[in-house]
């Protein structure tokens, strides 16, 4: 099985970021639902502007200890590698992730968010499009029962 890999570069550091084996992908999916599916049900993009991201994505990070987050970005990091000072530096271990995003927290958290496109982009975003569907739907059914309770009082 031929795993799928991309390569983007974030503050200087080329990041390179392999596919997970779909098992291991699948299995992260329950801890992953429960910091991304808030945000994106909130309606916010990850297009928005990072000053408006910021407290929504520190509050649905703050729903994992510190152990669970790490934990976390290590099993999502595997495979996935930096070039940092023409060295290379694996991202699923603490000493990887210091070198390479030393004084640099908004290159880890873009690098986070390019190993989710790259693993889930087929799946998680698709439904994440789905649950603000949902969501507008649901705002709409609201607004339309709001008029028609609005609409009897006033016939009444």
């Amino acid at each position: 099985m031929e795993l799928k890999s991309e390569s983007r570069e974030y503050g200087g550091v080329r990041i390179h970021v392999q596919q997970l084996p779909p098992i291991q992908a699948y299995g992260l999916i329950p801890e992953l639902g429960q910091i991304i599916v808030p945000l994106f049900a909130s309606g916010l993009s990850l297009k928005d502007d990072v000053g408006k991201l910021a407290g929504p994505v520190m509050a649905a990070l703050m729903k994992l200890s510190a152990n669970e987050l790490t934990s976390l970005t290590k099993r999502l990091f595997k495979g996935c590698y930096a070039v940092v000072n023409d060295s290379k530096v694996d991202l699923h271990t603490d000493s990887g992730i210091n070198d390479a995003f030393s004084g640099k927290l908004l290159e880890l958290f873009q690098t986070l968010y390019f190993a989710l496109e790259v693993n889930y982009k087929d799946f998680l975003f698709g439904a994440f499009g789905l649950i603000k569907e949902l969501k507008v739907e649901s705002a709409e059914k609201s607004d339309e029962v709001t008029t028609a309770k609005t609409t009897e009082r006033v016939s009444a």
